[in-house]
Parts: structure tokens; C-alpha cells; sequence
């Protein structure tokens, strides 16, 4: 493990004993060291010799001259889920850590995973690395954290110290991606604050103009109520989701990326497309129970309508009952009251001469409602009483 006080002397002796490449590998040295702390069992490349072995002479025509030094090269890299980089360079040494002085998507954060991609892009198999002893890590003279800062996939930390150079390039290179549109600053990459806020600003506003035709419908149907519903779930979920964002900490990602009066625009924009979606739903919902108490005023009447039928349905019925019965008890009064034509007459018994009945002599035509009995015919049937010929007529009455 090497010491805080191996890290100082190797610093030193990076400053005040070598000279051109020798130098730049030692400031590499430094600035791997300080921005990735060497793990344990790794072999540092602070140690004396091989700092001194790293200047090199050979004579050249009788003179000493300097042989430059290998460039320090990647040799295989690993970032992880949490943003730790793990190196093994070109001279066996191992390093592990993250990058100084900027905050970067991690684990499940909006563009972690393309943040991973592009730092093992940068820093990717033979490729050269230098550094500083201040702990800024560059690749093609460029800032590894500049690099990020210009595709919006880094951004200054608040909390951080850095160098005035390296402060003033990283916020270049930031201003740079706000500008175009790149990394957190994109509305083109849903995860993003900017995207969601335009995500929210562009279902408020197609919910208002729903409700606009919404509530001017005679009657609701079932499709109109089911996208009205559709429209409403998704502006809700996108301003909780945008909400979500907003109420976030300013010295972390995403807001970190925004100045004070941006995240103040922001808000206002958030705001603004808040009212749009709370107008909207309250109008639905004024159209909703109209029409709920339209349809309940429909049903009251048509169950109104019903029982008036039933009642005289009802009623009609009960007079018919009535009058049958008054008919039924007038035709019986009636028949009690009638006078009867042949009353005392016994019905033919035994020995009893019929021939000489008025239902077995020619005379005035007679019908069984004047006789009211089953008279036997013994002769002729005169009147036409006995229908079968059996001998009976007025069989009915028998």
C-alpha cells in the first residue's frame, strides 16, 4: 500500500528531478494517484526506482542526451455501475476511483449507462494518459472530465476544487452541450428534466385541447370518456414524474446541471403546464357531472314514466275485474227477478203425460229461455228444442 508520504515524495521528485517525457510520466504518476487511489496489492508506479529508471541516457556523438520515456498507456479498463474506474496501465501498475471535481450519472441515473460506454471509449486500450499533480486526468490533451462535460455527461460538482484552468474548460465544455442540446441538456432523450418538462408541457396540452371538445358533447360515450381518461393518465403521470425531478437536490444530477435562473425557468414552465392540466381536468370533470346528473335526471324520469303505466295498467285492470263482476251480478238479479212461463210445472215423472205441454203442441214459438227446463219432446218437436233427436230438449237447463 503506498503511504501518504511515498504519494509527497513522489510529487517531489516528479517536480525537481526529471525532465521532459520522464517529467510527464511522473506527473501522470501523480494525477492517477490523486484521482484514482492505488488499491491494495497494486504495484505503484511512485516507487523511487522506477521513477528514476524512467529517464533514461545514451550517448549520442559524444554527447549526453535524454531518451524519451514510453507513454503510460491503458492497458485494460472498468467502469462500474457506481462510477469507479478501474486501470491497469501499460507500466503493470493498477488504479481505482473516480473522476475529481465533476458529478456523473450512476447506477440507474438518466444516461448512466452511455456515461460507462463513453469513458471506456475514452479511456480505451492503448490509449496514452497524462496528468498533472493536481489530479486532472487528460487524453489527447483534452480533460477525461472536458471530454464528458462537452456531450452533457458531466457536469461541474458544486462542492468540488479544482484548478482555475481545469474549472474554466469543464464549464466551456458544459456550456457548450447546454447549448446544443447534448446529455442532461436534451429534450430529445426522455430520462432528461428537459424532456420530461416538454413531455409534460405536450400532454397538458393536448388534455386542454380534449376538453375542449370533451365537454361540448350532447352526450358522453363510452370512447370519448375512455381517451379523455387515457389523455388525463398520462399528463398526470408526466407531472409527477417532472415534479419528481424538480423537487430533487440542486447539488446533485440532474438539477446540478442548471444554473439558479434556469431551474427558476423551469419551474415557472412546470408551473405553467400545471395550471394548464389542473384547468383541464376540472372542466372534464364539471362535463362528467353534468353528465352523471343528466343521466340520473333520465332515470328518474323513465322510472316515473313506468310506474305511471303500471299504475294505470293496473287501474285498468281492476275496472275490468269491477265491471265483469257488476255484470256478472246484474245478469244474476236479473235472471232472479224474470218472470217464469212455466212456473209450477214439474219436471216429467214417472206416469207423467207431457203431450199435451206447450213444448209438444203447435202454438206461438217457444225457446228454451222461456221454458228454463229440460222438457222431454214425446211428438213432434215444434219448436225446434230437441237439436240431437234424443227425445230431450233444453238439454242445458237439465
Amino acid at each position: 500500500m503506498v503511504t501518504a508520504k511515498e504519494i509527497l515524495h513522489a510529487q517531489e521528485y516528479a517536480r525537481t528531478s526529471m525532465s521532459g517525457r520522464a517529467r510527464r510520466v511522473g506527473a501522470l504518476a501523480a494525477a492517477l494517484t490523486l484521482l484514482l487511489p492505488l488499491s491494495a496489492g497494486c504495484t505503484s508506479v511512485l516507487d523511487d526506482d522506477a521513477l528514476a529508471g524512467s529517464d533514461r541516457q545514451s550517448g549520442v556523438g559524444g554527447l549526453i542526451t535524454e531518451e524519451p520515456s514510453p507513454l503510460v498507456t491503458v492497458s485494460s479498463v472498468m467502469v462500474g455501475d457506481d462510477g469507479v474506474i478501474e486501470l491497469e496501465m501499460s507500466d503493470r501498475s493498477s488504479m481505482r476511483g473516480t473522476l475529481e471535481h465533476v458529478l456523473l450519472p450512476v447506477g440507474d441515473d438518466c444516461l448512466a449507462e452511455k456515461t460507462r460506454r463513453e469513458l471506456r471509449t475514452i479511456l480505451r486500450v492503448g490509449t496514452p494518459v497524462t496528468g498533472d499533480e493536481t489530479g486532472e486526468l487528460s487524453v489527447d490533451g483534452e480533460l477525461v472530465a472536458e471530454k464528458l462535460a462537452r456531450k452533457g455527461l458531466a457536469v461541474l460538482d458544486p462542492a468540488g476544487a479544482s484548478t482555475e484552468t481545469a474549472h474554466q474548460q469543464i464549464a466551456a465544455a458544459q456550456n457548450e452541450a447546454r447549448e446544443s442540446g447534448a446529455g442532461v441538456y436534451s429534450t430529445a432523450t426522455a430520462c432528461t428534466l428537459p424532456a420530461h418538462l416538454a413531455a409534460f408541457a405536450s400532454t397538458s396540452t393536448a388534455l386542454a385541447a380534449e376538453a375542449d371538445g370533451f365537454v361540448a358533447l350532447a352526450v358522453l360515450d363510452d370512447a370519448s370518456s375512455a381517451q379523455h381518461t387515457r389523455l388525463a393518465s398520462d399528463s398526470d403521470a408526466a407531472r409527477s414524474d417532472t415534479a419528481a425531478l424538480l423537487e430533487g437536490d440542486t447539488a446533485a444530477l440532474p438539477l446540478a446541471a442548471f444554473t439558479a435562473a434556469e431551474l427558476e425557468y423551469m419551474r415557472m414552465q412546470f408551473s405553467a403546464s400545471d395550471a394548464t392540466h389542473e384547468e383541464a381536468v376540472a372542466r372534464a370533470n364539471e362535463r362528467v357531472v353534468a353528465e352523471e346528473a343528466r343521466i340520473e335526471a333520465e332515470r328518474i324520469e323513465a322510472e316515473r314514466i313506468e310506474t305511471e303505466r303500471i299504475a294505470a295498467e293496473n287501474a285498468r285492470i281492476e275496472a275490468e275485474r269491477i265491471a265483469a263482476e257488476e255484470a256478472a251480478a246484474a245478469e244474476r238479479a236479473a235472471a232472479q227477478t224474470a218472470p217464469q212461463p212455466f212456473a209450477g210445472l214439474e219436471p216429467a215423472a214417472s206416469g207423467y203425460n207431457q203431450s199435451t205441454e206447450p213444448w209438444n203442441q203447435p202454438g206461438p214459438d217457444l225457446d228454451c229461455s222461456d221454458i228454463r227446463q229440460m222438457v222431454r219432446i214425446t211428438g213432434p218437436d215444434y219448436h225446434r228444442l230437441d237439436r240431437d233427436g234424443d227425445g230431450w230438449g233444453c238439454e242445458s237447463y237439465g
